[in-house]
């Protein structure tokens, strides 16, 4: 009975994992995307620090992502988590850095969203070139 059990999970497993397919990011989505980082303040060791506005750009293609604030550049690779209505939610894996970023592609208004390391906020950009 258990060896019948223990079967009958393996196949279901089995099925549903191959019955999900791959979210891909459609191609009139790649492109150049600018926006400004809104200015915050953290905290760090008892004193608060305030950081200035910063540019923000973000270049989206089908094989990688290169995220560029102020005058640090970061290039890395990513997948699309899952497709929405309204929206795709990319997560962004960049080389050398251990948290990943979180990108909402708009599927309307040629825009996009970057959900902001804490503290950094959330940030708007809009398309500024194709490919």
């Amino acid at each position: 009975m258990q060896r019948f059990v223990f079967t009958l999970v393996i196949i279901l497993l089995t099925g549903v994992s191959f019955s999900q397919k791959e979210t891909v990011l459609k191609r009139k989505y790649y492109g150049k995307y600018k926006g400004t980082i809104a200015p915050y303040t953290y905290k760090e060791a008892n004193k608060l620090i305030d950081v200035a506005e910063t540019s923000i750009y973000v270049d989206l293609f089908k094989d990688e992502i290169k995220i560029k604030i102020g005058s640090h550049e970061m290039h890395g690779t990513y997948t699309v988590m899952f497709e929405a209505d309204q929206y795709y939610l990319v997560d962004a894996q960049m080389e050398g850095i251990l948290p990943t970023e979180r990108i909402i592609v708009y599927k309307k208004g040629k825009h996009i969203g970057r959900d902001g390391l804490y503290p950094q906020p959330v940030t708007e950009l809009e398309r500024y070139a194709k490919k």
